[in-house]
């Protein structure tokens, strides 16, 4: 297991944590609220900066519910 640098960027970030034993990866927290109409995009901050250690990536990836149901990648 690789161990991540992160850093609060603002106080009410939310750091990243598995859901389950056994998860491939770490579930982030919107430190914004947006509210989007259809066809609307939105960048939304976590709070959060990560130092991703060489020969690593980080990917950001849609729960597979609300990809779904509401089009939110």
């Amino acid at each position: 297991m690789i161990e991540l640098q992160i850093t609060r960027l603002r106080e009410d970030a939310v750091l990243p944590a598995r859901a389950y034993v056994g998860d491939a990866g770490l579930d982030l927290a919107a430190c914004e609220r947006h509210e989007l109409g259809p066809g609307e995009r939105a960048l939304v901050g976590t709070g959060l900066a990560v130092a991703i250690p060489e020969g690593h990536a980080g990917f950001v990836a849609p729960r597979s519910g609300l990809a779904v149901e509401h089009g939110i990648t």
